[in-house]
C-alpha cells in the first residue's frame, strides 16, 4: 500500500530496499536500512538488547520535530504491545535505559511521544490502524492507513513503516 500510495514519502522507500543494498535510498533511509539490516538478515529473537540497539540506532535520525526514526519506532512499539512481545522485554532498567536514550536522541516533542508508546500510549490514527489491522474485514484498514499517512509531512507514513518492519521482524 505504501508503496502505491506514498512511494517516495518519509521512510516508504527503505521497505523495497530491504533485503538488499541501500544504494539510491536517502541517508535517513539508509541509515534506517543500517540499522535494520542486521536484524532482518537472520531469524531473530526478541531481546531486551535487541530493543535498546533499534533506540540507539532509530532515536533522532531525520529531520523535524519528530524525525522519521522516531516515528518508525512508535510503529514498532504498536506492533510489540500487540503482540505482547514489549512487556516481557521491559524490565524496569530496560525502561530506564530506553527513556534516557531517546531524551537525549531527539526532541523534547519527539522523545514524549516515543516514551508514551514505549507505555502503550498512541495517537488515535495508529491505535485505528492497529485495530483495522486486527479485525477479519481484509479492506477495512485502508481508511485507517489513509488517515495516519496524512499525519505529518512524512510522521504517518514513517509509523505505518515501522508496523510493517515490526511485522516482519516478529515473522
Amino acid at each position: 500500500w505504501l508503496g502505491h500510495y506514498a512511494p517516495r514519502r518519509g521512510l516508504a522507500p527503505l521497505l523495497s530496499a530491504l533485503g538488499r543494498d541501500a544504494t539510491g535510498l536517502s541517508p535517513t533511509c539508509a541509515a534506517v536500512h543500517t540499522v535494520l539490516a542486521p536484524l532482518l538478515s537472520v531469524r531473530h529473537i526478541w531481546s531486551a538488547a535487541t530493543l535498546l540497539t533499534l533506540v540507539h540506532g532509530l532515536v533522532g535520525l531525520g529531520e523535524g520535530l519528530t524525525p522519521s526514526g522516531d516515528d518508525c519506532l512508535v510503529g514498532l512499539l504498536a506492533v510489540l504491545h500487540l503482540t505482547g512481545f514489549l512487556p516481557a522485554l521491559c524490565s524496569p532498567a530496560v525502561r530506564e535505559q530506553f527513556c534516557q536514550c531517546v531524551h537525549l536522541g531527539t526532541s523534547q516533542l519527539s522523545s514524549e511521544f516515543v516514551c508514551c508508546a514505549l507505555e502503550g500510549h498512541f495517537a488515535e490514527p495508529v491505535v485505528n490502524l492497529m485495530r483495522a489491522l486486527c479485525t477479519p474485514d481484509t479492506g477495512g484498514w485502508q481508511a485507517p492507513a489513509a488517515a495516519l499517512a496524512a499525519v505529518g509531512h512524512s510522521s504517518g507514513v514513517d509509523a505505518m513503516v515501522g508496523i510493517a518492519l515490526g511485522c516482519r521482524l516478529l515473522a
